[in-house]
């Protein structure tokens, strides 16, 4: 089971550290407080990195705004799904739309027209977006070791067939080369159609299938994917990876699917 989500409330009110600790409590969340903007930082700098930030930019300190714009690039820095919602009295909407370029804002909520169950729609909503974003920064990890990993063994087996044309390699010595790459290779084309599942690379789904009937299959699989390339619209970058990729199809589709998550939403 996975934790919950935490999240940071930045505020000095009793009344509203109440409010917030215990709405986001009962939605199951993880909640720490933050009565200054000091205690902020050190919250931040402690503690692995928080999925949401609910911040007051009107804390009773000398320079609140200041001070809060200078946490709200702290926290910028603390996490790059570290997402913030400010809530705030209407003295500092001007401020809030200037931080909206510059920081993570997801959304400005007035103290004065406070509603919970918007505020629980937004919360709820930003730590699922939070949340597939992560994934698909790891996702895109993977693959990207994947590759690599791909590739080299796309050049050892090149490198193995070059040796044998040249009768540097005899026949059964190739064959058992071959045979010992090739269930690498296998090995890790189920960790690629592990990851090609997730919803963000529909665009793969069945690729491979079609890719079976005549012909030489990596031309075949590139043909399929620069049909699918144009009928969907995908970037001229993925279809140069296509036109441009000379190794197996294991390798191309990881390379596709690289791009895709890279470009595609």
């Amino acid at each position: 089971m996975s934790e919950a989500p935490r999240i940071l409330i930045v505020e000095d009110d009793p009344k509203w550290q109440t409010i917030l600790q215990e709405i986001l409590e009962d939605l199951g969340y993880q909640v720490s407080l933050a009565g200054t903007y000091e205690q902020a930082r050190q919250a931040l700098d402690d503690s692995p990195p928080f999925s949401l930030v609910i911040l007051d930019l009107e804390l009773d300190e000398d320079s609140p705004i200041l001070e809060g714009q200078r946490l709200l690039n702290h926290i910028r820095h603390h996490g790059e799904n570290t997402r913030c919602i400010i809530v705030s009295g209407r003295g500092t909407i001007q401020v809030v739309r200037v931080a909206f370029k510059e920081f993570q804002i997801v959304d400005f909520i007035e103290k004065d027209r406070f509603d919970i169950p918007s505020f629980e729609k937004v919360v709820t909503a930003t730590l699922a977006r939070s949340g597939r974003e992560a994934r698909r920064e790891e996702t895109v990890g993977q693959l990207s070791r994947l590759c690599a990993e791909l590739r080299a063994l796309d050049d050892v087996l090149s490198e193995t067939r070059r040796q044998y044309e040249r009768g540097l390699l005899d026949v059964g010595r190739y064959t058992q080369l071959q045979k010992d790459y090739r269930m690498q290779y296998y090995t890790l084309v189920d960790r690629l159609q592990a990851l090609i599942t997730d919803p963000i690379l529909e665009g793969l789904d069945g690729i491979l299938e079609q890719a079976q009937g005549g012909g030489e299959p990596l031309e075949v699989l590139k043909a399929t994917l620069r049909e699918r390339a144009a009928q969907r619209g995908w970037g001229s970058r993925i279809r140069e990876q296509i036109d441009q990729h000379q190794g197996e199809i294991a390798s191309l589709v990881a390379t596709i699917a690289l791009e895709l998550l890279r470009s595609v939403e």
